[in-house]
């Protein structure tokens, strides 16, 4: 196609290429150092036609943040803080943001450029709400800090700004340099998503080392399970022995019609397995989950690994909402991947249990 300015389609089909090439220019130079020429070069089109569209470089700036904040906005408009406690909050703000930041680098590589070079472009075309919501979530934490659920010599703006210098270290790497850092394998996502627990825990609970999980005289992280009969499936069964064969850990049973002996013991970890059809809940887990919305300290900071069974999607909403209740209820869901196998997941617990 030739680059056609009289053309309906063809002006189209220009400006979104000169949009596109001009969003990896600034994301990879800034504002300053990108060249008007260079995204003509990017763009296969002619330097004028860019000031045929845009007028000036300034002009197509803007257009490019308003193209990013379109999209950031969608993003934000589909989170919701309502009802969460300060912990699960913490959980679910870092996974959200960071997420935005994976599927969002162009953005957030264009901020960091004006950051460091004293450019005052971005916050002229930024959207309010990248402003307002950053307020927002502090004013969160400060209600959260006069209610003394985060220490009161906690300031929250530098407690969020230290949370986005930790996903600014990541969101825009690659499997391999996640992997490096990590010192494990596995797919971007899931790399990936070790980071977000990692920052999740870094969060919560600080560097300084916690007193060892208590642990029988031999010496192995324990792990409580509770289940009806699913631990006789093929499924349920791999990940047992992966626990206590490839893991080390102990298992202990707890009868689903007392699940709080479950939290009553020195597990490090309490395995729930269920079986669901079309989504639904087994009875004795909710009941369960209705106990402990009543004790929530019952649950604060102990851990979670979920396991549910069954065909096609079901499943894995029933996963999702559980690991969201037990995160809500100040304990912690060892998030499972989506197609995860039972051995893998095993491995990403034990992770979790030598971790804390």
């Amino acid at each position: 196609m030739t680059d056609n300015a009289d053309s309906h389609d063809g002006k189209s089909s220009v400006r979104e290429r000169i949009l596109a090439a001009a969003v990896e220019a600034f994301a990879s130079s800034g504002f300053a150092g990108t060249r008007v020429g260079e995204i003509a070069v990017k763009a296969k089109v002619n330097q004028a036609l860019i000031y045929y569209y845009f007028e000036s470089k300034e002009r197509l700036y803007q257009e490019v943040l308003n193209g990013l904040f379109a999209q950031w906005e969608a993003m934000l408009s589909r989170l919701d803080w309502e009802g969460k406690d300060v912990t699960a909050f913490v959980r679910e703000y870092i996974r959200a943001q960071y997420e935005m930041k994976v599927r969002m680098p162009h953005l957030y590589k264009i901020f960091h450029w004006e950051t460091l070079e004293g450019g005052g472009l971005f916050e002229k075309y930024a959207s309010p709400v990248w402003t307002q919501d950053f307020y927002d979530i502090a004013g969160k934490l400060a209600g959260w800090k006069t209610e003394g659920a985060i220490r009161p010599q906690a300031n929250e703006k530098v407690l969020l700004f230290l949370m986005f210098g930790m996903m600014d270290q990541f969101y825009f790497r690659r499997a391999e340099g996640l992997a490096s850092i990590l010192g494990k394998d596995g797919s971007e996502e899931r790399l990936h998503a070790d980071v977000v627990e990692e920052m999740v825990a870094l969060t919560l609970h600080g560097v300084l080392p916690k007193a060892e999980p208590p642990r029988r005289g031999s010496g192995r992280p324990i792990v409580t399970v509770l289940a009806e009969g699913e631990a006789e499936v093929p499924e349920a069964r791999q990940l047992l022995e992966a626990l206590k064969d490839a893991a080390g850990a102990e298992l202990r049973a707890v009868d689903v019609r007392a699940p709080e002996k479950a939290l009553a013991n020195d597990s490090g970890l309490v395995l729930l397995l269920a079986s669901t059809s079309v989504g639904e809940m087994p009875a004795w887990i909710r009941d369960w989950l209705a106990a402990l919305a009543r004790n929530r300290s019952a649950a604060e900071g102990r851990a979670f690994a979920i396991w549910t069974i069954g065909e096609g999607a079901a499943p894995e909403r029933l996963q999702r909402l559980l690991e969201e209740t037990f995160n809500e209820l100040g304990g912690f869901a060892v998030s499972r991947l989506r197609g995860q196998s039972p051995g893998d997941y095993a491995k990403r617990c034990m992770s979790w249990i030598k971790a804390h």
